[in-house]
């Protein structure tokens, strides 16, 4: 009898307690991946004299940033929100909604994201305009 006790211990309990911990998942939010500044490097209306940056930061706040590539011009800045969605059937990897206060109106849209990596995003606006940005890698302090 003892000897059976002792064969289920081994067959059933040692197993449980040596198996594989359960994967975490690593898998970051729409929201996770855009948190930082991203360039504008492509439209399809073309790139300015300005440089153009938006930044995500946590709390659905962001930022558009127009620096222009006279020095004599002062970078130009607005605020706004945004929020995110998750991939759904309509925007199959997600998709941004946001809004941007501009003087004493704002303006604003949903753009789906076409693709979206750890330096590169891509989205389509309501009107079909595709654009494509580059994460700006945050210089790090001394």
């Amino acid at each position: 009898m003892r000897a059976l006790i002792a064969c289920t211990l081994l067959c059933v309990v040692f197993p449980m307690a040596v198996a594989a911990p359960v994967p975490k998942n690593n898998k970051k939010t729409v929201e996770e991946q855009l948190l930082g500044s991203w360039k504008l490097t492509e439209s399809a209306v073309g790139l300015s004299d300005y440089v153009f940056t938006v930044t995500y930061q946590k709390g659905g706040e962001m930022t558009f940033a127009y620096e222009s590539t006279d020095e004599d011009t002062p970078t130009m800045t607005r605020t706004g929100t945004y929020k995110t969605a998750e991939a759904s059937e309509k925007y199959p990897l997600g998709s941004i909604d946001w809004t941007i206060n501009e003087d004493d109106s704002s303006r604003g849209e949903i753009s789906k994201i076409l693709k979206l990596t750890e330096t590169e995003l891509k989205f389509e606006d309501p009107e079909g305009l595709r654009e494509t940005f580059v994460r700006v890698k945050e210089m790090k302090k001394k």
